[in-house]
């Protein structure tokens, strides 16, 4: 017989005759409990039950997930037999002593949830409980009746308003520098760039991360075991801690970077780096990419690889993303989205996908040169952008990447096209019919929806990628300008699994297909930044990163001080509170996530994943100033709890 696991929060457990669990669940709210007992299987040949479910603490209430049907089977001692079903089951909470049951629920092997409410069972923190599950109605056998699993419930020590301030070297880190000639900080007017993890550059083991200004530095900053010093100053950092790079004559240049991954399969991470108004010899604001290829070596090899466009006014590489493989090759593609504005392109290119390849890139390639041999260009001939997003996973599962496009113009919608063997020379993505693709509207004229695309790995845990999308100048209401996050679920209940004719709105969006997350007051402009972030509190699913850079003060800090939110994943994809498959960030508890708030005006402007710099197995964040004039441009680490 096939034995079946249950899992049980971080760790795989059997539910099976004689096991023992060592794990960790979340069994109330603002709590986190821990399974520290065997199951107390029956001495006897009567029969042990089995099964998958999940325990998890949801805003007051104790959620158990079911994801496989409840078997008894027969006789386990002596052999695996085909089992026999029982009709119901009936599942019980008793304090610890076994003396009385706190609450009780009967259900059918066709249930995959149940809830007791903290309130109704009068959990506490710092006690004992155990859940017992019996099978009803099972003629054949009898059921056990010390079947018990024992578990603890203490508090959770997860903050709801987390303050950089509060930055102490355990939990995170900052970083500065004293110099500002070429600094990514150090006084007013400093224009900071973008700051990311990208992967493993160095080759030793843990995430590092590149943090560019966006006048002609970029600084490349290692993880350790003990995550990156905390006060670190850029201008003097050794060459264990990481290096520095200046490039003069590259407008912007630092501007914006991304991850690429293991492009030529060394062992070592890539990253991208655009100088977005590149003036490439004449003309306006044209844009670059280069390729950095990782190196132990603590130098950048800047002449490998730059992609230019003869555009003007194109701002190459305004959106990047570490994309993946769309034509199924096993080698890693570059996506790269032009910026603000592209009005010069009469075939009112966007974005350009290059074709990875078994040897590096090197020299110069031109976008209005692309072959289809080497890739191809998309297009929305629709009406030309001032701003685009791209992105990208593999959101049917068919093993290629999938674009993702976002056009956050007059048109605001937001392209998904599938990847494919058959490879295109160009795409307009108004092309999209439903087989080859889709898009996704949200009803709001002028609410910026598309400002931001990602991939938000997997929320719900139910193994398929999730995609996030925002309108940071969504009104909802009576508030202007509120923010709205939409995440869309993959698998079975995919909204795209239904659609026949390629449109997609985001009013179908139900709680079972998605969930939509709204901001918490006027002017937070919430989704201005948006990722999947991984795991950062080790429950095993996918949290979000979502940032709100106006959001005003927390308990008197000032005004557009600026927030961040880790919204941790969970079975029904999110742990706020749903109404409708809709839920308020002014009901965000410790439970369902946290809030990272500045302390000064333009402290959090953007976020994005770190990685894992510390190499804890958690996902960490970094949160900082962007492109305001009046900020410092200081940068923070938040490490996973």
């Amino acid at each position: 017989m096939k034995w079946l696991s249950c899992i049980v929060f971080l760790i795989t457990v059997f539910l099976s005759f004689g096991c023992s669990f060592t794990a960790s669940i979340t069994a109330l709210s603002d709590s986190l409990s821990t399974i520290s007992d065997s199951l107390l299987a029956p001495n006897d040949n009567a029969s042990t039950l089995i099964g998958d479910f999940e325990i998890q603490g949801v805003s007051g209430q104790l959620d158990i997930q079911i994801d496989d049907q409840l078997i008894w089977s027969t006789n386990p001692k002596v052999n695996w037999t085909t089992p026999t079903n029982a009709s119901s089951f009936e599942v019980n909470i008793w304090d610890d002593s076994v003396q009385n049951i706190l609450c009780t629920r009967q259900i059918s092997q066709q249930v995959t949830e149940l809830e007791f409410m903290s309130s109704e069972c009068n959990l506490a923190v710092n006690s004992w409980y155990k859940i017992q599950m019996e099978a009803k109605n099972a003629s054949t056998f009898k059921a056990p009746t010390n079947n018990f699993l024992r578990f603890f419930v203490k508090p959770n020590p997860l903050l709801l308003n987390f303050e950089i301030a509060n930055i102490n070297g355990s939990n995170g880190a900052s970083m500065l520098t004293s110099v500002t000639s070429h600094s990514i900080a150090g006084g007013t007017g400093i224009y900071s760039g973008w700051t990311t993890g990208i992967g493993d550059f160095n080759g030793d083991g843990f995430d590092d991360i590149a943090s560019g200004k966006r006048h002609d530095d970029l600084y490349v900053v290692y993880g350790s075991p003990s995550g990156i010093p905390n006060n670190l100053d850029l201008s003097t950092m050794s060459a264990s801690q990481g290096f520095y790079h200046t490039e003069i004559g590259r407008e912007y240049w630092g501007s914006v970077v991304s991850k690429a991954g293991d492009l030529d399969k060394d062992g070592y991470d890539d990253f991208l780096v655009a100088a977005t108004d590149d003036l490439n010899g004449s003309g306006a604001y044209k844009g670059s990419v280069q390729i950095i290829y990782g190196t132990s070596d603590h130098t950048l090899g800047l002449s490998t690889a730059t992609i230019r466009t003869t555009w003007a006014e194109n701002h190459l590489g305004g959106s990047l993303y570490p994309f993946g493989d769309f034509n199924g090759d096993g080698w890693i593609d570059l996506l790269l989205g032009a910026g603000e504005l592209a009005w010069s392109d009469p075939n009112g290119s966007h974005a350009y996908l290059y074709y990875g390849k078994s040897s590096r890139f090197t020299g110069n390639y031109y976008t209005n040169t692309l072959s289809a041999a080497d890739g191809f260009t998309i297009n929305d001939s629709t009406a030309p952008s001032w701003r685009c997003t791209v992105a990208g996973t593999d959101l049917n599962g068919d093993g290629k990447h999938d674009l993702i496009f976002g056009n956050s113009n007059n048109t605001e919608r937001v392209y998904v096209y599938f990847g494919t063997n058959s490879l295109p020379s160009n795409i307009d993505l108004t092309s999209v019919d439903g087989t080859n693709g889709f898009f996704i509207t949200n009803g709001q004229a002028n609410s910026e929806f598309g400002y931001d695309a990602a991939d938000a790995k997997d929320v719900n845990g139910d193994g398929y990628p999730d995609i996030i999308i925002s309108a940071s100048g969504f009104d909802y209401g009576g508030l202007n300008d509120r923010g709205v996050v939409y995440v869309l679920f993959g698998g079975p209940n995919a909204l795209w699994n239904t659609d026949t004719d390629g449109e997609i709105s985001t009013s179908q969006i139900n709680g079972t297909n998605g969930v939509i997350i709204l901001g918490e007051s006027a002017n937070d402009n919430l989704g201005d930044s948006i990722d999947g972030l991984g795991d950062f509190n080790g429950d095993g699913f996918s949290d979000l990163l979502i940032t709100a850079p106006n959001a005003d003060e927390v308990s008197g800090m000032g005004v557009d001080v600026g927030r961040a939110y880790i919204i941790f994943g969970g079975p029904k994809g999110i742990r706020l509170p749903l109404t409708s498959g809709v839920a308020d960030l002014s009901q965000l508890t410790s439970d369902s996530g946290i809030r990272i708030v500045g302390n000064t005006t333009y402290d959090i402007e953007f976020s994005s994943p770190a990685g894992d710099v510390n190499g804890d197995g958690k996902a960490d964040v970094i949160v900082g100033t962007g492109s305001t004039p009046e900020a410092d441009g200081q940068i923070y680490i938040i490490y996973g709890y």
